[in-house]
């Protein structure tokens, strides 16, 4: 405490004496043959290039001395300048309210005083603060406005800013197929206008975007282009975001000590340009991979250097990632004293569940997505190893409902393949609610009721092709609604495309969303397509009669048994069940052991699997379908 105080009071000093120093300049250069412009822009260098990212308390001051001086001299161009920079300052501090008035007010002059370039710029500065505080419908919008403002004035440096900010917006709501389209146009033009800085920061946001698809392979090869270009031309803000998404690509490939390296790079450009938000970031990155590392103690330091930077900034959203992050530790670290030393142990894991729940807290109110996965499976650990099923349940049950959410979103706005990459990256979390459920369905017979949910719905998404459903339409001979499906089609490539202005972009979504309510009238294909994510287990059972079964086959990785082998397992559903009823029936090392002993043509494999007539072999039959048979006695008809 007595630091902090001591720090503060050498700052004030020395603002005194900045104020003092300015002051004195001012005077001095109106004595001489320089111009009020000059003045005004050589204050606004000293506190652009001195103060603002170092120093924001300083240079939210100074701006007022700035802002007084253009005020005298009726100059508007630097009276925005000195707004701008008290907009940044307390957006660099976290203070996102104040941010967002000094940027409002600016947009507003820049309007008065007709001039366009800076009500654009105004317009990206809103979207970015409205954008930090997840208000995206807000940040969209503005974006928007500075896009449509840099078209009119064929700006194609700002087209290719307000594209990228754009894609990374969409990208962060988890609309992969927008922000990939504004990623590549951001690429395009600045390719065509040769510009190195554009180019590299659309390389690594397109990387970002393909590495949070579980791309990799294509997203190094966007990371590798804005490497290059950022080490040639010099940027080490280009250069230290880049490294820091190369080391996470070989962290997620479990080489920890050449990620390190790769964060540690990054790390020190950052802290050259002192860009705290971004130092934060690299912090967050090193305590993730000492984690993996099992290193606890070097993995919290790093959380809590990245805590103390959050809180400064009063950024609640990287408050709640790093409260997360700390609960994660603290539980890996209680687990680890529990035998040694009990009573220790305990009050480590009462920290780590104190941080998880203050996180999840946070991430509700701030509305951020980051933060909940790391709480949420940490919650899971703590309570399934405690033997606490149903909230392990509970906590679980919150990952994949995420997962699900995102699913769902991005159903429309993925290719087939991507499709199929952006689901293996969340099929861990639905096979650990697999193996739970199997494991805990005697103490919680309503989580296999979930199981079925998204065993359905997810097998559905996956299994009803966009093109399946555009051949139903096509084929149907229905000229009305052939023609409103075109021209939803046009009105979706319009909008991922963004080819059309800013101003346009409201009006054509609106009218996507009355297409597609037309589509959802007249298409009994297009609404069988919406009906997926409203699917239940209790439909199914709703069509059985008496004598009648439907059963779904799946498997997955086992991880909470202590093994790693696929299990093959079957939700059967009749219509007397109150829930479906979950049943294992091999392992898939049994199953290929049977399989591998059958050679020889088809015919041959056939009669070694199933035997005769006069001499069945029931090895098969035992693995795959006598623990079903309790469940299947009164049923004559079953559904697969």
């Amino acid at each position: 405490m007595k630091f902090t105080v001591f720090t503060l009071f050498i700052c004030s000093l020395s603002l005194h004496a900045q104020e003092t120093k300015l002051t004195a300049l001012w005077n001095n250069w109106s004595n001489t043959q320089n111009t009020d412009s000059v003045r005004l822009k050589a204050i606004s260098d000293y506190i652009w290039d001195g103060y603002l990212f170092s120093n924001p308390d300083s240079a939210f001051i100074l701006a007022d001395i700035e802002y007084q001086f253009a005020t005298e001299q009726k100059n508007t161009l630097y009276q925005s300048d000195a707004l701008n920079i008290k907009g940044i300052s307390n957006a660099v501090r976290g203070k996102y309210d104040e941010a967002l008035v000094y940027s409002d007010n600016n947009f507003n002059l820049a309007i008065q005083v007709e001039n366009r370039s800076l009500e654009a710029k105004m317009a990206n500065n809103i979207a970015i603060i409205s954008r930090d505080r997840s208000d995206f419908k807000k940040s969209d919008q503005y974006f928007r406005k500075a896009l449509n403002v840099f078209e009119l004035e064929k700006d194609q440096l700002g087209q290719s800013k307000a594209c990228n900010n754009l894609g990374i917006s969409k990208m962060i709501q988890g609309n992969f197929g927008q922000a990939f389209e504004y990623f590549d146009r951001s690429r395009n033009i600045a390719e065509l206008i040769n510009n190195d800085q554009e180019k590299a920061a659309a390389y690594n946001n397109l990387g970002n975007l393909y590495n949070k698809q579980g791309n990799q392979d294509k997203a190094l090869i966007f990371y590798n282009k804005s490497y290059t270009i950022s080490k040639e031309k010099n940027n080490p803000a280009g250069l230290a975001t880049v490294l820091l998404n190369i080391g996470g690509i070989h962290k997620d490939n479990g080489d920890y000590d050449t990620a390190i390296v790769w964060y540690q790079k990054s790390l020190a450009l950052k802290e050259k340009i002192k860009n705290i938000q971004s130092i934060s970031t690299a912090y967050t990155k090193l305590g993730a991979v000492y984690n993996k590392k099992e290193d606890y103690s070097t993995a919290k330091f790093y959380f809590e250097k990245g805590l103390e930077i959050e809180r400064e900034l009063e950024n609640n959203e990287g408050i709640a990632l790093a409260l997360a992050n700390l609960g994660s530790t603290y539980n890996q670290i209680g687990r680890i004293l529990k035998s040694s030393n009990p009573d220790s142990s305990q009050i480590v894991l009462n920290m780590a569940q104190e941080y998880c729940n203050r996180a999840l807290e946070l991430a509700r109110s701030s509305g951020g997505n980051s933060p909940y996965h790391t709480a949420y499976a940490t919650l899971f650990k703590m309570n399934y190893n405690d033997k606490k099923w149903v909230d392990a349940f509970s906590y679980l049950n919150g990952i994949t409902h995420h997962s699900d959410q995102g699913i769902k979103y991005n159903f429309f706005t993925l290719s087939e393949q991507d499709k199929e990459i952006y689901f293996s990256t969340l099929e861990e979390d639905y096979e650990i609610m697999y193996d739970f459920t199997l494991l805990h369905q005697d103490k919680i017979p309503s989580a296999v009721d979930t199981v079925f949910n998204y065993v359905l719905k997810n097998k559905a998404i996956t299994l009803k092709s966009s093109t399946a459903m555009r051949q139903n339409i096509l084929n149907s001979g229905d000229s009305l609604l052939i023609a409103d499906y075109n021209s939803w089609i046009a009105l979706k490539k319009q909008i991922t495309e963004g080819k059309v202005s800013a101003k346009e972009m409201d009006s054509i979504e609106e009218k996507a969303r009355k297409q597609e309510q037309a589509l959802n009238r007249n298409s009994k294909e297009f609404k069988s397509f919406e009906a997926l994510e409203k699917l239940n287990w209790k439909d199914v059972q709703s069509h059985l009669k008496k004598d009648e079964a439907a059963i779904e086959f799946i498997h997955f990785n086992s991880y909470l048994n202590g093994d790693t082998s696929i299990l093959y397992t079957a939700l059967i559903v009749t219509s007397e069940m109150e829930h479906p009823q979950y049943v294992k029936l091999c392992t898939s090392d049994q199953l290929a052991s049977l399989l591998k002993r059958a050679t020889g043509d088809n015919l041959s494999v056939v009669k070694q699997l199933y035997g005769t007539k006069g001499n069945l072999n029931k090895e098969l039959f035992n693995l795959v379908w006598k623990p079903m048979e309790q469940y299947l006695e009164p049923v004559k008809t079953i559904y697969l």
